[in-house]
């Protein structure tokens, strides 16, 4: 424990003005709390010096150039002039300028993998999941994604009759599970109208539809190879 007596007006006036200590130093030679000196330097009006190297650096101008019309992102800018998101923050903050949330922050060219497909993505896993549906990358099948993805259940069912599927083919999973992609589970229909009257007759006539369910999975898939 320090004694208070000693952090008087003419000592810290020495120590921090004249011999230009840090609050840091001061309260090592102390032993007590940097918040301690610094509550004392209030407390006799000492004007505190200014340490913010970034002063200089990080104006409003600049920041309005760089966050603002360049769209870069707080951590890019924290990089770029070797200093914590915190102090980007602060002076966003000091200037009031608003501050983007994280999905804009990412969007587009800034995001981490923008332009990065297939193998160049550093999240490739040879296949995704979209809207429950399996993905898997095959970039050279001629009815690919613009990134290279074709659905597995239509996979499953080309590997089974030994052609391509038509792009107006449907592929129908029997037990309403778009991860499924086992032959059993899946059937074909030739378009999107047959699917839609196959979808009409389940609504009007469930139990006829449930026989039928009954009989897909023993027939698999009924097409011309």
């Amino acid at each position: 424990m320090i004694k208070i007596k000693i952090l008087t007006k003419d000592y810290l006036m020495k120590k921090y003005v004249e011999n230009k200590k840090s609050s840091l130093q001061i309260a090592k030679d102390l032993d007590c709390n940097k918040t301690t000196i610094l509550n004392y330097l209030k407390k006799y009006n000492i004007k505190r010096r200014n340490i913010d190297k970034y002063s200089k650096i990080l104006i409003k101008k600049v920041l309005i150039q760089e966050y603002i019309k360049n769209t870069k992102s707080i951590y890019k800018l924290a990089k770029e002039w070797k200093c914590g998101a915190t102090t980007i923050i602060r002076y966003l903050n000091k200037y009031n300028i608003k501050i983007r949330t994280i999905s804009k922050s990412i969007k587009g060219k800034n995001h981490w993998n923008y332009g990065k497909t297939g193998k160049d993505c550093p999240n490739f896993k040879g296949k995704k999941t979209v809207r429950g549906y399996v993905l898997l990358y095959v970039p050279t099948h001629p009815y690919v994604t613009s990134i290279g993805y074709v659905r597995e259940h239509r996979l499953v069912i080309e590997t089974y009759l030994g052609r391509y599927l038509k792009p107006e083919e449907i592929v129908h999973h029997i037990n309403r599970k778009r991860n499924d992609n086992r032959l059993k589970n899946l059937y074909l229909f030739k378009n999107k109208q047959s699917h839609t009257a196959y979808e009409t007759l389940k609504r009007e006539y469930p139990n006829l539809i449930k026989n039928l369910k009954s009989n897909l999975r023993d027939i698999k898939c009924i097409s011309n190879k």
